[in-house]
């Protein structure tokens, strides 16, 4: 599926035994509930192209518009189809002889549907348009239309076959020429032959991580430069659009970079400052950056600015890249200065300021009780960084405020100075700081451990022990019973 790179397919067979179990079984009441079900979730997933019952949805469903992509609600019809395979199978197994005829006619009709449905790529096949709008300007060979026929017609040989042999084990034990046990040892593997191809391409030859690494995240020539550097810093591509675009945090750690669920505080800070700087040729604000501790700047062009030394240039002609260093970064420092600013804007403004100074004040947003004073002498080093936890080695001769170019995230991260925990305040909108009292040198080490996904991962942990104690229970029982 294009965007979400994810694959739907629920197999012939399966697909075969859910027909025969709607049908078979439509007078029951969960079949018909499930058959609503089905409709909705279809036609929801239409999204845009159905805007009558899915704008409906949007508006006054509460919690409906943080569904982001409405074709993956196409999931329900997938448990709803697995559901109707085992009424299926189930009315197979237990099949009685005023029903054979019936149901023979049945499967007969579903054969011939699906065979009809097989033949249309072969008969109508040069009818249909294998291009989407635009895309004959992204690919240069013609081929690739002629490729996409071929899938469909070879994928339509295959669902002729399938749903004959689908058919053909279906008649078999509707007319007694099948035990049910064997008819289940076929229809499993058949089953099985069915999807697993599709499961093995998907995730096999379109997600090889090993191939994409190979193809796309080639080391270049930046890359090798940059690396050399191994101090703890961050980077800023500005070649194209640098929040739409992770590849180069592949190997570098970035300010920039695409998730589908954005911090609010971050996404503030690049809406409300990042290009509120000073020179309209350049709106870039350098304080931003700067707190950020984004030493590199990478770019296509040359970048006039006092601060910023030509670090690295590729020197391509037709795809330039030019990379600067930029000096006044730090992974964390000492402030003596605060001040407290809780309106949203006005600390939006602060930043804003050319006179705003991250290294030598802090915006808080809340009054803390501490004494702070400016540090003659201090010094910060970064002993770890990963993604859930971060240690410094510090000193400091005066009690002061420790700023972390970390990004402020209350719901899980915990402080420690010396085996001791301590408060981590909200710092200019997106950072993090904390209060060290002692002059002298510590060991600052920051962990992320949200308390509620562990206690729920264990309750997840009790509830599955307990479920396959029930199961193993189950079996024993019934085993005893079988046996008397």
């Amino acid at each position: 599926m294009p965007f979400t790179q994810a694959y739907e397919y629920i197999g012939v067979v399966l697909l075969f035994m859910a027909i025969l179990g709607l049908i078979l079984n439509f007078k029951n009441g969960l079949i018909k509930t499930l058959f609503a079900l089905f409709l909705l979730s279809l036609f929801l997933s239409f999204g845009r192209h159905f805007p009558l019952l899915y704008n409906l949805f949007f508006t006054y469903i509460p919690y409906f518009n943080k569904f982001r992509v409405p074709a993956m609600i196409s999931v329900i019809m997938q448990l709803i189809i697995v559901i109707w395979a085992g009424f299926g199978v189930s009315r197979l197994l237990k099949i009685q002889d005023k029903d054979r005829k019936k149901i023979q006619q049945i499967i007969i009709g579903i054969a011939i549907f699906m065979l009809i449905l097989g033949l249309v790529p072969q008969i109508f096949g040069n009818s249909f348009s294998f291009e989407k709008a635009g895309e004959s300007e992204n690919y240069n060979h013609p081929l690739y239309q002629s490729a996409r026929k071929d899938m469909m017609q070879s994928d339509g040989w295959r669902l002729i076959l399938f749903a004959l042999l689908t058919s053909g084990l279906c008649l078999l034990i509707v007319n007694k020429k099948l035990k049910p046990i064997l008819f289940m040892a076929l229809l499993v593997p058949l089953l099985l032959i069915d999807q697993i191809p599709y499961t093995l391409k998907a995730e096999g030859k379109l997600s090889n991580i090993d191939y994409l690494e190979k193809r796309h995240f080639r080391k270049s020539s930046t890359d090798n430069a940059i690396l050399q550097d191994t101090t703890y810093y961050r980077i800023f591509p500005i070649t194209d659009n640098p929040f739409n675009n992770n590849d180069w945090s592949y190997y570098h750690n970035s300010i920039g970079g695409y998730n589908a669920a954005k911090l609010r505080i971050y996404q503030d800070i690049i809406e409300n400052c990042l290009y509120k700087g000073t020179d309209p040729q350049l709106p870039i604000n350098w304080n931003i950056l700067k707190m950020l501790n984004c030493k590199y700047i990478i770019s296509n062009s040359q970048i006039p600015y006092r601060d910023l030394e030509p670090y690295f240039y590729n020197g391509k002609k037709k795809n330039p890249v030019m990379v600067y260093q930029y000096k006044k970064v730090k992974p964390a420092w000492f402030v003596g200065n605060y001040k407290v600013i809780s309106d949203r804007k006005k600390r939006f403004s602060a930043l804003n300021d050319r006179n705003f100074d991250a290294f030598k004040t802090a915006i808080l947003e809340k009054e803390i009780i501490h004494n702070i004073q400016s540090p003659d002498s201090s010094f910060v080093k970064v002993k770890k960084a990963s993604f859930n936890e971060m240690m410094y080695e510090v000193y400091n001769d005066k009690p002061s405020l420790l700023v972390v170019s970390e990004v402020y995230y209350p719901k899980g991260w915990k402080c420690y100075v010396d085996d001791k925990e301590v408060e981590i305040y909200k710092t200019n909108h997106i950072l993090r700081s904390i209060y060290i009292d002692k002059a002298g040198k510590h060991i600052v080490h920051f962990v992320f451990r949200p308390e509620t996904f562990y206690k729920n991962y264990y309750i997840s942990l009790c509830g599955h022990i307990i479920a396959y104690l029930l199961l193993l229970g189950a079996i024993v029982v019934f085993v005893r019973k079988r046996n008397k």
